[in-house]
C-alpha cells in the first residue's frame, strides 16, 4: 500500500490568533470606529469589547475553525433547502 504525505498547513484553516479571519477582522473595525471617538469611556469599551470578541471567536475556532463560514453559507442558501416538501414536487 503506497502511502502519500499531505502538508497539514494546505490542508488546515488559516486562522489568525486562534481566530477566524473574517469575523476578527469585523470585530476589530468595529473596535477601531469605537476607539476613533474622542471619548475616553468609549475607548475603554471598545477595549473590552475586543478582548472579549476575541475569546469568544477563540473558542469558536477550537470547536470549529470554519463554524463562521458554514454559517454564513447556510443563510445564503437557505432558500435552495427547504425545510418542508413544495406541493409541486412531483408535477
Amino acid at each position: 500500500m503506497r502511502r502519500i504525505r499531505i502538508a497539514r498547513a494546505l490542508t488546515r484553516p488559516a486562522l489568525i490568533a486562534g481566530c477566524e479571519r473574517v469575523p476578527l477582522i469585523a470585530l476589530g473595525m468595529i473596535c477601531t470606529v469605537m476607539a476613533i471617538t474622542i471619548s475616553i469611556y468609549l475607548i475603554l469599551l471598545a477595549i473590552g469589547v475586543a478582548f472579549i470578541g476575541v475569546g469568544i471567536l477563540r473558542r469558536m475556532a477550537k470547536k470549529d475553525p470554519i463554524m463562521v463560514t458554514i454559517y454564513l453559507r447556510h443563510i445564503k442558501l437557505r432558500k435552495l433547502y427547504m425545510s418542508k416538501p413544495s406541493i409541486y414536487r412531483f408535477l
